[in-house]
């Protein structure tokens, strides 16, 4: 028998956190807001990169994410790792609308130094009044109440990842957006 990769029971977990009431709570901040910045570090900066794209591109949202490794070197180099991506949301927020704006982060090691850049910047956002989202691998120690979030219980770096994306296409479709077919076939076999 063919040794196969473990995924955690991804379809459990996956209807698990879409039933779940702090997802419903990201749902409805997610369709309620126009703006939406997401990050993460590793594999889910690769997430929110692609989510950003087709966020933006099959919704009426306006959905960023500071994917560009000039951008991470160019703020790192000025300040520090543990800051970038709140120097990142300090520079965008400069011509936002706060009021129509959702911050959203991603994460696997949630108490890890490397986290800090995280949640620096969602401590950010709301303190400037923005709601915040973290939808990470494991629970979180001492996490601030306005931020809200939502654990995956994942064991593999990769469930989570995979699972992140997944929920990302969740929003879209929550929202009232079509996730497009491959093709008309693939459209008929349903």
């Amino acid at each position: 028998m063919k040794d196969i990769v473990e995924f955690e029971n991804f379809n459990h977990k996956f209807e698990s956190i879409v039933k779940s009431d702090e997802w419903q709570k990201v749902e409805k901040l997610f369709n309620s807001k126009k703006t939406i910045y997401m990050f993460g570090n590793g594999g889910n900066m690769g997430v929110t990169d692609h989510a950003a794209v087709d966020m933006s591109r099959l919704t009426d949202k306006n959905v960023l994410c500071p994917g560009s490794g000039i951008t991470a070197t160019s703020i790192i180099g000025d300040n520090s790792f543990d800051v970038w991506f709140k120097v990142w949301l300090e520079q965008r927020f400069r011509t936002t609308d706060l009021k129509d704006t959702l911050v959203m982060a991603f994460s696997c090691s949630t108490n890890s130094d490397s986290s800090k850049s995280i949640m620096n910047a969602l401590e950010y956002a709301v303190e400037q009044g923005v709601p915040a989202v973290l939808i990470a691998a494991v629970p979180k120690d001492d996490i601030n109440p306005k931020i809200t979030f939502v654990n995956q219980d994942t064991i593999y770096y990769h469930t989570s990842e995979v699972l992140s994306l997944a929920l990302t296409y969740q929003l879209i479709h929550a929202a009232g957006f079509q996730c497009p077919t491959i093709s008309k076939k693939a459209r008929s076999r349903r």
